[in-house]
């Protein structure tokens, strides 16, 4: 059952139903109760009140013919629902008795209290008392049938009347709910009319409080998904923009060699367009690690990473484009455990590197260093990347970090892509950056500081 309507409805009803059904039978057993019911209690009334409304001396008399009502008013003696007598314990004579009374004693063995008989074949439920002086004796009787034909008439006017509530309960839940789901229903329609790429909040001025945190959770929703839009255009204009660029100058090169007849000419223009490609190729992977990252943010399950292994892995890989530029890598690490992903941080530690390799100039001195710090109370695990080359202004540390951002006089061309991915990476893994000088009081240092997992474990890399 999807409906909300129907199920609120039956869910209604079915407890209305529920607590009638066991309100009829609640009241079945009070009335039908022995000595303490209704039936019972309303005999034991009647023949107290039909006692003491006798006068003194009665057990004396016969009674013989009664009075009569006049014509119009003439009673059914079928229509009477309680029968009483009155006998005199001295003779044995009935000196009371209402009409259509049978004329034998409900009570046989004129025994006082509660009884079932049979009159006449049928079985009755009466009531005998005696007064004080043990002078007469009243007995009050209703035949079982009538008694179940006054509850079955009881019953049924109930049941009616629990219909009727329960259609118009069902009118007004139906109404109460249509009412209540309206600006749902607007809502939904003003979506069906949205263009796809309309992905503004939607409106929660007049939803119900029970459907408000819904619509809310929605709007977060489209939040997010206009978010992952923004990311995606702004990803490829940029890209167009940044590999506008090295295409045409590819472009370019290769017409140039083409036109080359000298064969050392033809090498330093073939030259010239690998290093181009290799750019381009550098590029390329950097605009999909940023893609990748956009379209993931923090999808993923967290493990523990040994971040030595992964730092010492990647510099292992740029062992030989240092060599080729007369720089000296230097590593120190130890046993650093991290909770987070492999492949971004293998992409952090590698930005990293190849920002100290590209920017710090020939025969540089580069220092990568994984520690543990205990510092402040809180256990961490340091990242350093720092060099002895030109390094960037102070004024500008924060600005490296933005994406195509490039420092003004640079020699070596870049994207400006690298550490953007190393800030974002950072913020993915909870982790803080940090920007000083690097080696000799020169140079750049970059450091990440992430959470640490495990207590350290000093163990030389």
């Amino acid at each position: 059952m999807k409906s909300l309507r129907a199920r609120l409805m039956v869910g209604i009803l079915a407890t209305m139903l529920a607590t009638c059904a066991g309100l009829f039978l609640w009241y079945r057993a009070e009335v039908t109760r022995e000595r303490t019911g209704e039936w019972d209690s309303v005999l034991r009334e009647i023949a107290y009140l039909t006692l003491l409304s006798l006068p003194s001396g009665l057990e004396n008399t016969v009674a013989e013919r009664s009075l009569a009502l006049p014509n119009e008013q003439r009673l059914d003696s079928r229509e009477v629902r309680v029968i009483f007598q009155a006998w005199s314990l001295a003779n044995g004579f009935s000196v009371l008795h209402s009409p259509g009374a049978p004329q034998a004693p409900l009570v046989p063995d004129m025994q006082d209290g509660f009884s079932t008989t049979l009159v006449d074949g049928e079985p009755w439920r009466v009531y005998a008392v005696t007064d004080a002086e043990s002078r007469i004796q009243v007995q009050v009787g209703k035949p079982q049938s009538m008694l179940r034909e006054e509850l079955h008439e009881r019953l049924t006017r109930g049941l009616l009347f629990v219909g009727v509530l329960a259609l118009a309960l069902a009118c007004v839940v139906g109404w109460v709910v249509h009412w209540s789901i309206g600006p749902v229903t607007r809502i939904s329609r003003q979506i069906m009319g949205r263009r796809p790429t309309d992905l503004h909040s939607l409106p929660t001025g007049d939803l119900p409080a029970e459907l408000r945190p819904l619509v809310e959770s929605f709007n977060r929703l489209l939040g997010r998904l206009d978010e992952a839009m923004q990311n995606e255009r702004r990803f490829l204009v940029d890209a167009a923009h940044e590999l506008r660029t090295p295409l045409a100058v590819m472009t370019v090169q290769t017409e140039n060699a083409l036109r080359c007849e000298d064969p050392q000419q033809l090498r330093t223009e073939l030259d010239k367009l690998l290093a181009t490609t290799q750019r381009s190729a550098r590029l390329s992977e950097q605009l999909l690690d940023m893609a990748r990252l956009d379209a993931n943010g923090r999808d993923g399950d967290n493990a523990e990473v040994a971040l030595h292994t992964v730092v010492s892995v990647v510099a292992r890989d740029f062992e030989t484009s240092a060599a080729d530029r007369g720089q000296r890598i230097r590593l120190e690490t130890e046993a650093c455990v991290v909770r987070g992903q492999v492949d971004p941080l293998g992409i952090l530690v590698r930005n990293l590197i190849d920002n100290a390799v590209r920017y710090s100039g020939r025969n540089a001195h580069i220092a990568i260093s994984c520690r543990r710090d205990a510092g402040a109370g809180a256990s961490h695990v340091v990242l350093t990347v720092a060099d002895d080359g030109p390094g960037v202004p102070e004024e500008e540390h924060r600005r490296i970090f933005d994406r195509f951002y490039r420092v003004a006089g640079t020699a070596e061309r870049g994207s400006g892509i690298g550490l953007s991915l190393v800030a974002q990476i950072a913020e993915l893994h909870a982790a803080a950056v940090e920007v000083g000088t690097g080696l000799h009081g020169r140079g750049l240092r970059v450091s990440v500081r992430f959470p640490a997992t495990t207590p350290a474990v000093s163990a030389a890399a």
